[in-house]
């Protein structure tokens, strides 16, 4: 039940005077006690504890910047707690970390992306189809990339602006495409035949 607040006999207002050498000084300020409303709960319902304000739970869609770093709080205005039914909401700070995944390590705004190429590949050159970014389209889009004769083990390779948005500024990160040697576990005898032979010629 509601009643009149006690504390400013429902004014909402509270006045304090003090003396000084120059006369009273009479202060005035919301009630604390009814936070200037007149009126107080006298029996407080179990849930809202008398704040008329019942929590609820929601989902929310969020927009995230390009370029977006590990650490960066974002706010989302009025998406936050309301302490009582006349009160402002408060605001929403979302904290990001920044998941890598099997296509994709970044480290500040480059990119590294591993890369499987054969052993044949590798000593005779060719092509690897590798994951890129596709920043006009805004997808995951693959491209072919040229592999050199003689391409060892760890080798780099750049393309120029397929990394991360600079948050703060124009331009891109690079993509690094590492490569890693496949080494088959199981070859035929006709593939071991070839391969002792290339062995002999290498001599």
């Amino acid at each position: 039940s509601v009643i009149t607040c006690p504390e400013c006999q429902g004014s909402g207002r509270i006045r304090k005077m003090t003396q000084s050498g120059f006369g009273t000084i009479i202060r005035e300020s919301a009630c604390y006690t009814c936070k200037g409303t007149g009126q107080v709960i006298e029996k407080k319902c179990k849930v809202c504890n008398g704040t008329k304000v019942v929590p609820e739970e929601k989902i929310i869609h969020v927009s995230i910047p390009e370029g977006v770093e590990s650490g960066v709080h974002l706010k989302v205005q009025g998406a936050g707690h309301v302490p009582s039914v006349n009160a402002i909401p408060g605001d929403l700070y979302l904290g990001i970390r920044i998941a890598n995944n099997e296509n994709f390590i970044r480290r500040g705004n480059d990119l590294y992306t591993p890369a499987n190429v054969d052993i044949v590949t590798a000593v005779v050159g060719g092509k690897v189809t590798v994951p890129t970014l596709d920043y006009k389209e805004k997808k995951l889009t693959e491209r072919e990339l040229p592999i050199p004769a003689g391409t060892q083990p760890g080798t780099e390779f750049r393309i120029k602006n397929r990394g991360v948005s600079y948050m703060r500024g124009r331009g891109r990160g690079d993509q690094y495409i590492i490569v890693n040697i496949e080494i088959p576990k199981k070859i035929t005898e006709k593939q071991k035949e070839l391969l002792l032979k290339f062995r002999e010629l290498n001599k």
